[in-house]
């Protein structure tokens, strides 16, 4: 567990890596006839790379650290006006 502490990055980009191909497997069983269901594959990859997030978070810091990542998913920085004339000029 101290080389996780003394490492949380090297842990981040395993978990990054792997959890999509974990995910992204259920792909190639589907195509071999070994599922019957199927993983769209943006989806695979950003499940995988949120939960790569949340558990590098949880090992490195434990709950303050995970409690403190969902925080920010909702702390704003500019007004939400912003927000809504970004993703209209983006669309």
């Amino acid at each position: 567990m101290n080389a996780v502490k003394r490492h949380p990055l090297v842990v981040f980009f395993v978990l990054a890596f792997a959890l999509p191909w974990l995910v992204w497997g259920t792909s190639i069983a589907q195509a071999n006839g070994l599922i019957s269901f199927h993983i769209p594959q943006p989806l695979a990859f950003w499940i995988g790379l949120t939960l790569a997030a949340y558990v590098s978070a949880a090992l490195t810091g434990g709950l303050p650290a995970v409690k403190d990542l969902l925080s920010r998913i909702v702390r704003w920085r500019v007004a939400p006006i912003w927000y809504v004339v970004a993703l209209t000029l983006t669309a």
